[in-house]
């Protein structure tokens, strides 16, 4: 896929399914095919174990701060999600 082929990729409550690398390696595939990636993910860490599906499983705890390499970020309020902008 072509760099920059989307305005926008929504990653909502999903990076923290993935382990730390590997959600890095996504949201630089997402930040290299899109303009812009807008993500959330629960601002504080709770254990999640789906024994029937284990791709429900919480397996990362992201903060601000995972975020601010990866170029023009911005964060909103939210009482319970971090909610980021990558431009």
């Amino acid at each position: 896929m072509k760099s920059s082929s989307y305005d926008l990729a929504l990653f909502l409550d999903v990076i923290e399914h993935f382990e730390k690398e590997e959600g890095f390696l996504v949201l630089k595939e997402l930040r290299r095919t899109s303009k812009k990636v807008l993500i959330t993910t629960p601002k504080d860490f709770y254990e999640q174990v789906v024994e029937e599906n284990p791709l429900e499983n919480h397996r990362s705890y992201w903060t601000a701060d995972d975020f601010v390499s990866f170029g023009k970020v911005e964060f909103f309020e939210h009482p319970d999600s971090l909610i980021v902008m990558i431009e």
